[in-house]
């Protein structure tokens, strides 16, 4: 892009101070996070490499930071108390979890109908069973069209799990 697209002031010193404030922040930072002699170098094509970066923490599960996790659910001032929106978001979370539900349950019937591993016959007719209750509540269920749609799915129903006071990542289904 050219500089007259990006329209830069005349006197560009602000601009640039506030870019230098950002870049000197992201420095500090960087460098807060590195172990004691890592090396941290930039190479001829201004790209930067650093090794030995420590991990940030997982942050703490709103559970956690009320005190408990599975009585959350009904606690007062829960987002399960919120009203209408407590109810949106459980649909929400049925639906994502029949979503996830239902995959799992293609994958296993393909498995087992491939004789890649096999269930006993009462699993599976149980499991028939299952599949249909979900379609009949579900009309437009169907196969994940791609690997992004089921990472979509997964991330979605974790979210609202958490939301809902769960742990994160809970994917049980």
């Amino acid at each position: 892009m050219r500089l007259v697209e990006r329209t830069l002031p005349e006197d560009p010193s602000e601009l640039l101070a506030e870019h230098a404030q950002e870049l000197d922040g992201a420095w500090r930072a960087l460098s807060d996070g590195l172990i004691a002699g890592s090396e941290v170098h930039v190479d001829a094509d201004g790209r930067l490499h650093a090794d030995k970066i420590d991990a940030i923490a997982d942050p703490p599960s709103p559970c956690r930071l009320r005190g408990a996790c599975r009585p959350c659910r009904s606690a007062p001032g829960s987002i399960r108390a919120a009203g209408q929106g407590r109810f949106r978001l459980i649909a929400a979370e049925q639906e994502f979890f029949d979503r996830v539900w239902h995959e799992r349950h293609l994958v296993g019937r393909y498995k087992h109908e491939s004789n890649e591993e096999l269930m006993t016959d009462e699993i599976y007719k149980m499991a028939l069973d299952a599949a249909e209750r979900v379609r009949s509540r579900r009309s437009g269920i169907g196969p994940v069209e791609s690997d992004f749609e089921w990472g979509m799915w997964n991330g979605k129903l974790s979210t609202l799990r958490w939301v809902l006071g769960e742990e994160w990542d809970l994917l049980e289904s």
